[in-house]
């Protein structure tokens, strides 16, 4: 198949253009393995900003909790959407860029927000953009990566996202 391929040209091309196209794949690694941390810190975003929205906007734990549902069920739902558009042939680095945008949008938005239906819209809007990243980041890394590194590259991006939780 397509990945079959790819590897009989890696085997193929010159060493200078290997070189640099391992450098490329190392840099795209390197990209995807900071996306999934900045996205591991979001998912901590609305947790840790419950007691200021508590007592700055006198909102109940029960609208926190229907804040957090909301953003988890949108990225749910959202996700496999992402996932079938890249696999459908839809530019991913374009799909990408949407989701980054669409996300880092809906952050900043966020912190202007003072209604508690607007944070709500707000939190699943994020969620739908943040849904993006996930599919599209394992697609690229199924195209890049050799059969025999991919279960450690899938761990370090798992890893990566615990790394943003923790920050």
């Amino acid at each position: 198949g397509l990945r079959a391929g790819v590897t009989q040209r890696w085997h193929k091309m010159p060493e200078d253009k290997l070189q640099g196209h391992t450098q490329r794949t190392m840099i795209t690694k390197a990209i995807v393995f900071a996306t999934c941390a900045v996205e591991g810190l979001d998912l901590q975003l609305l947790p840790a900003t419950f007691r200021a929205l508590e007592s700055q906007l006198g909102v109940s734990a029960t609208m926190l909790g229907t804040f957090a549902m909301g953003q988890a069920l949108f990225c749910a739902a959202a996700g496999p959407v992402w996932g079938a558009l890249a696999d459908r042939g839809s530019s991913r680095k374009t799909l990408i860029a949407c989701g980054a945008v669409g996300w880092g949008t809906a952050t900043i938005l966020l912190g202007l927000a003072y209604h508690w239906w607007v944070i709500l819209l707000l939190r699943c809007l994020n969620g739908l953009a943040l849904a993006s990243l996930s599919p599209i980041c394992q697609s690229i890394v199924g195209d890049i990566t050799e059969k025999q590194e991919r279960g450690v590259t899938f761990g370090v991006i798992q890893a990566m996202m615990f790394v943003g939780s923790g920050i």
